[in-house]
């Protein structure tokens, strides 16, 4: 669930600055009100989702780790020679 609203909050950072620049606020915000909204938004928005993306990798691969421990299927391991035709 995190890494979808990570990826998410990137998507509309990255997509908040291209239809900004689509709709061409560049020539009628000034310039300091532009840097206030890419801080914000984009910039905040995407390191939010960055790190919310990172964590839920974290939670995730502790989950795997513990069902792959707690799995009572034995592992199976096949082994052949490289050279082998």
């Amino acid at each position: 669930m995190l890494k979808r609203i990570g990826v998410t909050l990137i998507a509309v950072s990255i997509l908040f600055q291209l239809i900004m620049h689509i709709l061409g606020w560049e020539e009628r915000v000034p310039f300091v009100t532009q840097l206030v909204i890419l801080f914000f938004v984009v910039f905040f928005t995407g390191s939010v989702g960055a790190f919310l993306f990172w964590r839920g990798r974290q939670y995730a691969s502790k989950a795997d780790a513990e069902r792959i421990l707690t799995d009572s299927n034995p592992d199976v391991l096949y082994l052949r020679a490289f050279r082998s035709i």
